[in-house]
């Protein structure tokens, strides 16, 4: 009984001591931030992450995310001063450089990104600073602050199939910015070309998925090296952003795309 009892009593006398010292329960923040950055990896490391991996990875971060806040308010070990300034801290930083994102990162991309570097970082901020109570204030408002920051500096202009985010600085023409521009000398160039109506009788690839709905093109055989041998680009032109399949018949093609407020 005496050797439990010192045991318990070192234990309680060291969980006190680290009390007084304002030294935090770091360890479990810096495991949750290292999960976010594994789950976030897997999306580059696996060539074709099959969906509900991609949803692990995005899901999962948020998840870690919110223990970072939970592991900070109830295991962390600061005071309760230090606790309740902090998350309010935390707080008003999300709300106030949240409602400065630019538009194409409001909605899903708070969610996806912006929040898990935010609370990424007031963890960061907190690990960094988790024997050095004098100076934690400032360090993780700061840390917080430049994980929100980053974000309202940014746009993004769309997604590929992996969720990865073509990010430019928000004050950066975009793509469809430009080609909008491009507009007026497109419509010059139509005005010019006489407009003649074909008919194909049989086309090559009528709507979506092709004749049958199948995807499948027969009667064709691609190259698999395409290191050695690669397809080759033998067309191309600027469109606006769209999300529809193709259509083909003859020499034409046919797709939607986005101008501006109208669709064409």
């Amino acid at each position: 009984m005496n050797d439990s009892e010192d045991v318990v009593g070192d234990k309680t006398a060291s969980e006190t001591e680290s009390k007084k010292s304002g030294m935090l329960r770091w360890w479990p923040a810096a495991f949750l931030v290292l999960v976010m950055v594994v789950l976030r990896s897997l999306l580059f490391i696996v060539e074709s992450p099959p969906l509900p991996m991609m949803l692990v990875a995005f899901m999962g971060s948020g998840v870690c995310g919110l223990l970072i806040l939970l592991w900070w308010l109830f295991a962390s070990r600061a005071t309760l001063k230090e606790k309740l300034v902090l998350f309010a801290g935390f707080l008003l930083v999300a709300v106030v450089l949240c409602g400065a994102l630019h538009p194409s990162l409001q909605g899903m991309g708070i969610m996806l990104f912006v929040l898990p570097t935010g609370c990424a970082a007031f963890a960061i901020g907190a690990i960094l600073t988790a024997s050095r109570q004098g100076i934690r204030k400032p360090v993780v408002l700061l840390s917080t602050f430049l994980g929100f920051g980053i974000w309202s500096m940014l746009q993004v202009q769309g997604f590929d199939g992996k969720f990865k985010g073509d990010f430019r600085w928000r004050w950066q023409p975009t793509d469809e910015d430009e080609f909008l521009a491009s507009i007026s000398d497109r419509k010059k160039l139509q005005e010019e070309t006489t407009s003649t109506e074909e008919v194909v009788p049989d086309p090559e690839w009528p709507g979506f998925r092709g004749k049958d709905r199948t995807g499948v093109v027969r009667n064709i055989v691609l190259s698999e090296d395409w290191e050695n041998d690669p397809p080759k680009e033998i067309w191309r032109t600027a469109v606006g952003p769209g999300w529809s399949s193709f259509s083909i018949a003859g020499d034409r093609l046919f797709t939607q795309e986005q101008r501006g407020e109208s669709e064409a």
